[in-house]
């Protein structure tokens, strides 16, 4: 397998995936401002580092995943007075509104979580640390500008070795924000589709290319979705059982090259023709084969239709009600026979 390759925004270059020990990756991720219900922007993001974290575990990492809640700032404080309620309370409903959301996107939960509420303490320490040194000073009525990176490094710790960044959801060729109007919620389009199906529209970009935004793109790609998902039913049927998740090579090659789910996606298109192909021939191995590298793909870009997390269609129910009944017989004649 080829070595995973990163583009470090800070070096604006891709180059050679190290981690600072090995077999071991922490991923510290922005979370959300916790001030509003999320919209599809908020969420990409979230999709796109769960693909990350999927294709490092299934390259053998063991991932600590740390993705924070901003949950006290400005803008908490001004909208819980505009709604007229506590500011933990509003920063509570809309945490709540988030993990819903991620939930409802297969997005895995964090190693932890932490919030800025139970990080004051820390925060007012390290400032002190930046202005005792003369790296900082206390803000006035003037340039004030906040840097990550500069605050952590100023006071002798490095903040990271590796820079990864998403680009945006946009509409109209404008990023998708609250302050434009344009922002479309996501238990609202989830009312339109899928989870399953929003999460492969979200995911199907590159992650360092703009995603346009139109219902009519989101249709198409549900459509698109909607066939490979036939495939693996009837797949299953034809076999007489679910087909093993296989990573493919080329796939491997092309998660590899910076995430390159695009060019993944290519590949699940050739593996579907073939599929669809060997079913009508009746070619059992060949329909294995395609199916088994379609799971694989799938599960690393974390829609698997056969997964249990989505198990919720009522032929799955069915099949599980009977899986059980089945069970249940052959105990009672393995008890008879006893």
């Amino acid at each position: 397998m080829n070595a995973l390759r990163l583009y470090d925004t800070a070096t604006r270059s891709t180059r050679d995936f190290t981690p600072l020990k090995k077999g071991e990756v922490s991923i510290y991720v922005c979370g959300a401002t916790v001030q509003a219900a999320p919209h599809i922007g908020h969420i990409r993001s979230g999709v796109n580092f769960d693909i990350l974290r999927r294709w490092l575990i299934a390259s053998g990492y063991t991932v600590t995943f740390i993705r924070n809640v901003t949950d006290i700032d400005d803008k908490i404080l001004h909208k819980a007075a505009a709604e007229q309620m506590p500011w933990w309370a509003l920063a509570m409903k809309y945490e709540r509104a988030f993990a819903d959301a991620y939930r409802a996107l297969n997005v895995a939960p964090p190693t932890y979580e932490p919030r800025a509420t139970g990080h004051i303490t820390q925060m007012i320490e390290l400032m002190k640390v930046l202005i005792d040194n003369g790296a900082a000073y206390a803000p006035g009525n003037g340039p004030h500008h906040e840097n990550e990176i500069a605050q952590s490094e100023a006071a002798g710790q490095k903040f990271a070795q590796l820079w990864m960044h998403n680009a945006w959801v946009t509409t109209s060729g404008e990023k998708m924000s609250k302050s434009l109007g344009n922002s479309l919620q996501v238990m609202e389009v989830l009312k339109r589709v899928r989870g399953i199906e929003l999460r492969w529209y979200l995911g199907s970009a590159h992650y360092r290319s703009m995603l346009e935004f139109s219902f009519e793109a989101l249709e198409e790609s549900a459509v698109a979705f909607r066939r490979i998902e036939n495939f693996l039913l009837r797949a299953a049927e034809f076999l007489g059982t679910e087909p093993e998740k296989n990573i493919a090579p080329e796939f491997a090659a092309v998660m590899n090259d910076d995430l390159s789910v695009p060019q993944g996606l290519a590949l699940v298109s050739e593996w579907l023709r073939a599929g669809n192909a060997a079913l009508t021939a009746s070619e059992k191995s060949i329909v294995l084969q395609s199916a088994s590298h379609i799971r694989g793909a799938l599960d690393i870009l974390g829609c698997d239709p056969i997964d249990p997390v989505f198990a919720g269609g009522e032929k799955k129910s069915l099949d599980k009600a009977v899986d059980s009944l089945i069970s249940l017989l052959l105990e009672q004649r393995d008890d008879a026979r006893a």
